[in-house]
């Protein structure tokens, strides 16, 4: 979970942002940017959810967590495109749209992990009860965003994945400042005050 939630930088870089901006600024081109963003941070969520299942293997983690990474990445992949419809939406200011879907996800991800996790101990049925909400969220969104805004396509175009790479890069810098602090934070603080210290 640390090492997806470390990797999980890669799936945006900035992205976010200056898609919402982008597309708040010219309702016209929501289909083209909703293509290239779901292209281009699909790639992206890919090339995270691998870092994260070889870095697990490289440290020698048990079979089990590596298939606790793998599903890991797989929610990854497919919250990551949930979000980007998301953030579609939220640029066409249908904020309660998205809430009322976050809700509905949630709540069948916590329904779904509580009879799971009364069923049975094992951490890959648990690991992949957590899909649920993701899932949800997804096959709402896509319906939604069809219907009330376009229609859900990808486009591959690296040059165009490039111009809006570089376009985003100040997104981008904030973004990982502000991931590298937090995550600096968990990690010297135990050096300093000792894990007894830390973890009360």
């Amino acid at each position: 979970t640390s090492l997806l939630s470390v990797c999980a930088i890669l799936t945006n870089l900035g992205l976010r942002g200056a898609f919402v901006r982008g597309v708040a600024a010219d309702p016209t081109s929501a289909r083209a940017q909703l293509a290239d963003q779901l292209g281009l941070r699909f790639l992206l969520t890919m090339l995270a959810a691998i870092v994260a299942v070889m870095l697990c293997w490289l440290l020698g983690y048990s079979s089990t967590v590596l298939c606790c990474s793998a599903i890991g990445g797989a929610g990854l992949i497919v919250t990551t495109f949930a979000a980007t419809l998301s953030d579609l939406l939220q640029a066409t200011h249908r904020i309660k749209t998205v809430a009322l879907v976050n809700l509905i996800a949630g709540l069948a991800l916590t329904i779904t992990s509580l009879l799971i996790a009364f069923a049975s101990a094992n951490p890959i049925a648990i690991a992949a009860a957590y899909l649920a909400g993701p899932i949800i969220s997804a096959v709402l969104l896509v319906r939604l965003v069809s219907k009330h805004v376009c229609a859900v396509t990808f486009h591959w175009d690296v040059r165009r994945f490039a111009r809006l790479l570089t376009k985003s890069q100040f997104f981008a810098a904030q973004q990982f400042l502000a991931v590298s602090s937090a995550q600096a934070e968990a990690l010297i603080l135990p050096q300093l005050v000792g894990m007894n210290q830390f973890g009360f």
